[in-house]
């Protein structure tokens, strides 16, 4: 494992890997800045969040949506765009909204989004120095048992969430397409889905999903930075991160995690 505990850290390990260009696919709007939040910071002039789903339909009943006080998921779908809007503004990286809704996700448009990203053809000039990081999706299918339950309210710890769907349909979709392209891939643990397991099961689980061995570097962020630019998810905050500023510190000064695939000198060590 390799520990990134500062800026100069993390430069560092991108400028020796040759790092010029950070892609990041976020499943929703809010995910990267949850999950990333503290790689982004570090650098956002070479970074470029791609937010897959950001349209909600009007009569699809979403109960996520009620309980964050919209009326339904295009309401709430309207209102998350601006705060991840202003986030990307706030952090200073590059963003696109690729304006897809639930269930629309297909290779077929995945591989459209991807030629547009990196030029026509998906080899163009560059992409050997482009470092795209993935969501690595949740482990298991169910929530903690009760007795884990327990001991993360003791400990004051956050629970994790099921695994979400449109992580997995991401993360399989644009695998396949980076795949066969020069990219350097990585998988990134998100937030909330990461705490349902620990990092060292995540890269087992990530290995056998792959059949391949994988790099686990963990970031330390910047927990000033990290929370200022969380804030600004008002909508989804509270039910995500906790209701408290105490909480929320806690929630987010924990580290991110990134499962390097093998590939060139991605998966090296400075």
């Amino acid at each position: 494992m390799l520990s990134l505990r500062s800026r100069e850290d993390i430069t560092a390990w991108l400028g020796h890997n040759c790092i010029e260009r950070l892609i990041i696919i976020s499943p929703h709007l809010d995910d990267a800045v949850f999950s990333l939040g503290g790689m982004i910071s570090v650098a956002p002039e070479i970074t470029e969040v791609v937010t897959v789903h950001t349209e909600g339909a009007p009569d699809s009943g979403d109960e996520w949506a009620r309980a964050c006080g919209f009326n339904d998921a295009s309401e709430e779908h309207a209102t998350r765009r601006i705060e991840d809007r202003r986030a990307m503004e706030y952090l200073g990286c590059r963003y696109h909204h690729l304006g897809l809704r639930s269930g629309e996700l297909t290779k077929a448009a995945a591989r459209h989004h991807v030629r547009a990203l990196l030029g026509h053809s998906g080899t163009g000039s560059g992409s050997a120095s482009t470092l795209v990081l993935l969501p690595a999706g949740a482990g298991g299918d169910r929530p903690p048992a009760p007795a884990s339950r327990w001991l993360r309210r003791v400990l004051r710890q956050p629970f994790g969430s099921v695994a979400h769907p449109e992580h997995e349909s991401t993360r399989d979709c644009f695998l396949q397409v980076f795949s066969a392209m020069s990219t350097r891939l990585c998988l990134y643990a998100e937030v909330p889905y990461s705490w349902n397991e620990t990092p060292m099961q995540s890269m087992k689980r990530l290995s056998a999903l792959l059949s391949c061995p994988l790099e686990h570097v963990r970031i330390r962020p910047d927990l000033s930075l990290k929370m200022a630019a969380a804030k600004f998810y008002e909508s989804q905050a509270d039910l995500i991160l906790g209701r408290t500023a105490s909480y929320r510190r806690r929630v987010l000064r924990g580290d991110e995690h990134l499962f390097l695939l093998p590939g060139g000198t991605a998966a090296g060590v400075f």
